[in-house]
């Protein structure tokens, strides 16, 4: 859902930035409009860069909102 509201967006004329985490999802926006991550804090790192230069920002991921204290090598 994400992927078609930027590209809607962007058709009409508007300034687009897509933060998007690993996909299979083919893009119909410039590679210069697209911010390419690969973990939830990178994304919110990315939008973070952006919140004060929007006036609007459209949230569609599925990220979790949380994360371990301690990250194990391992399944135990």
């Amino acid at each position: 859902m994400g992927y078609a509201i930027a590209e809607e967006l962007y058709r009409i004329g508007a300034e687009v930035v897509l933060v998007t985490g690993p996909t299979s999802i083919k893009c119909n926006l410039p590679e210069v409009n697209i911010v390419h991550v690969t973990t939830a804090l990178e994304m919110l790192k990315a939008c973070q860069h952006y919140f004060d230069s929007v006036d609007i920002a459209i949230f569609t991921a599925a990220v979790a909102d949380y994360r371990p204290l301690i990250m194990e090598s391992i399944k135990n």
